[in-house]
């Protein structure tokens, strides 16, 4: 597939930033049953990576292949660091989200129980309230007076 383009509208200029155009990537996608492809339109020059990539100019009129969307995209992205790296931050990631559905969990179920009025697992229940009478205390061997 060939896509063949105009250049689109320049977006309103920012007061606080550089032209928009020279920092965002701009790509025609598209999207076919399980494929991604896409069309760079604008792509800004980036010297942080490798020796530095050219920008990629959108033309009053020109015509590009559409290429796998990933490498349009992920232009940035390292070959050269090593694999366990890569699984090691996966799994930093996959334990900070473990924990965080871990802690809502806790929480809801503190909550719920709460309100529920059950005593939360570590606290111990409550007794009853008793009546005014029954809660008097008296100490062993003390007789029992009657007040008129």
């Amino acid at each position: 597939m060939v896509a063949c383009c105009s250049p689109p509208h320049p977006p309103p200029a920012l007061p606080w930033a550089r032209s928009s155009a020279q920092l965002w990537k701009t790509l025609l996608r598209l999207h076919d049953g399980r494929e991604l492809t896409a069309v760079p339109l604008h792509l800004p020059a980036d010297r942080a990576i490798g020796k530095g990539v050219p920008a990629v100019n959108a033309e009053p009129e020109f015509t590009r292949p559409f290429t796998a969307e990933r490498a349009i995209l992920q232009r940035e992205r390292r070959t050269d660091v090593p694999g366990w790296l890569w699984a090691a931050a996966s799994l930093v990631v996959l334990a900070c989200s473990v924990a965080l559905v871990a802690s809502l969990a806790l929480g809801v179920g503190r909550l719920n129980r709460s309100l529920q009025g059950e005593p939360a697992p570590h606290e111990p229940a409550r007794p009853a309230r008793a009546s005014a009478r029954a809660s008097v205390m008296r100490w062993p061997g003390a007789r029992a007076s009657r007040v008129s």
